[in-house]
């Protein structure tokens, strides 16, 4: 039988990762050097936007996949730093115009030791520590902090981001602020929630009536262009005996290497899925706010000091009510003014999803209860995608605009491998 190329067209999540920049400045290795054969060849096609150092993550044919250990290179044999874990590889490609395509070389490799992994997520006694070349970027905290006289059990928790850290190392979230304890980082909850008749609100505190609370944390992986980590996390009715589960929820996150040296930016992803575990909806009635929370610095409390901006180019008080692809809360801590942006994905629900820019505290939420009633079917989840950039000095539109467009508007990545039949996986 006469073998042909497979072709694995695949979409992915494109995000900006800088790790090339190195990786191309390599001296090239002869051709003859080495007559090995690839596994695959990944042709990476940018479509119609211009790419800037835009990192993939590409589902893998078994074959290929259940390879001891993987690397990359170009055309011209330059090694690209990638990470392959659960069956997918995550890499940077070059800068790629638009129109343009890069065919990827992926071989077998004997190890999979590296010359040093420079994304990591490491387990702490209270949280996974995740660093980029040493750097940390956030922690996800997996134990709840003990409480205290101002802080009382009821409001703590664990499954959110905090600290979350700007390149240069400025904290640019809270954790339970005295104006609101039930805030914590960057956390996923629903405020108005109506399940059997009961009313519930997984946001706050309702001492005896509800939570909304980790479970265990899955599979950790990390390498030379990327890190993640799995998540369950629970929202449960504490106010029927035996106490019901109504949410099963899942956060998978992963985080880029984007530079070699002093980032602009420091960029994560964040999928969320919510299950409902009996056989009833969710109701999630019309509220201002549910949904992804993201708690500002203490130090932006007052109205003056923070700053929020839209993708539609609104601010604190115009801003609200309105939907946005993409939305930045920061201000300055210290001498340093850092933020954190929320690109928000097209494909999630009622995308451009509307936000509450709250006006007298630096509280940011994406919020579809916004736009009216929904609910959350047994037979369909809620799912959604969030990118995360986290930069210093002041709010940088273009560029914003410009991560949310690739974040958005994919490449096509093919993977051929020679001697199998054709087949495409979308």
């Amino acid at each position: 039988m006469r073998s042909s190329a497979v072709l694995v067209a695949v979409s992915v999540a494109v995000s900006f990762m800088g790790a090339l920049g190195s990786a191309f400045a390599a001296k090239a290795a002869p051709a003859s050097a080495s007559k090995e054969t690839p596994l695959a060849t990944l042709v990476v096609d940018a479509g119609y936007l211009d790419r800037e150092r835009s990192p993939v993550a590409v589902p893998l044919p078994p074959s290929v996949a259940s390879a001891k250990a993987l690397r990359l290179t170009d055309e011209r044999g330059r090694p690209i730093p990638a990470t392959a874990a659960e069956g997918t590889l995550h890499f940077v490609v070059p800068a790629l115009a638009k129109g343009k395509k890069a065919h990827l070389r992926l071989y077998g490799a004997e190890s999979t030791a590296s010359a040093g992994e420079r994304v990591t997520i490491e387990r702490g006694a209270e949280a996974l520590i995740a660093t980029v070349d040493g750097a940390p970027i956030f922690h996800f905290r997996t134990k709840a902090p003990e409480p205290t006289a101002e802080v009382p059990a009821r409001y703590l928790r664990a499954g959110y981001l905090h600290p979350v850290f700007s390149p240069r190392g400025v904290l640019v979230t809270d954790d339970s602020p005295e104006d609101h304890r039930h805030h914590h980082g960057v956390w996923t909850a629903w405020t108005v929630a109506e399940y059997e008749g009961r009313r519930l609100s997984f946001w706050g505190p309702e001492p005896g009536k509800s939570k909304n609370d980790l479970v265990s944390v899955g599979q950790i992986w990390q390498g030379d262009a990327a890190a993640g980590f799995s998540a369950k996390l629970a929202s449960s009715d504490l106010g029927v005996k035996p106490p019901k589960q109504i949410l099963d929820s899942a956060w998978k996150v992963v985080v880029y290497r984007t530079h070699d040296r002093r980032p602009p930016y420091f960029l994560f992803d964040l999928e969320w899925t919510d299950k409902v575990v009996g056989d009833k909806p969710l109701r999630l009635p019309e509220y201002r706010y549910g949904g992804l929370g993201v708690r500002g610095h203490r130090d932006w409390i007052d109205g003056l000091a923070m700053t929020f901006l839209t993708s539609e180019g609104k601010g604190r008080l115009e801003g609200e009510n309105t939907r946005a692809r993409w939305v930045y809360l920061g201000g300055t801590v210290g001498k340093k003014k850092a933020g954190l942006s929320v690109l928000v994905h097209p494909l999630n629900m009622r995308a451009p999803q509307p936000v509450r820019l709250n006006p007298g505290i630096p509280l940011l939420v994406v919020s579809p209860p916004k736009a009216g009633d929904m609910a959350i079917e047994p037979d369909h989840p809620y799912s959604v995608r969030y990118r995360f950039v986290v930069t210093d000095g002041p709010p940088n539109p273009k560029l914003l605009e410009r991560l949310w467009r690739d974040y958005a508007r994919t490449p096509k990545v093919e993977v051929e491998l020679a001697g199998a039949k054709t087949a495409s996986v979308q």
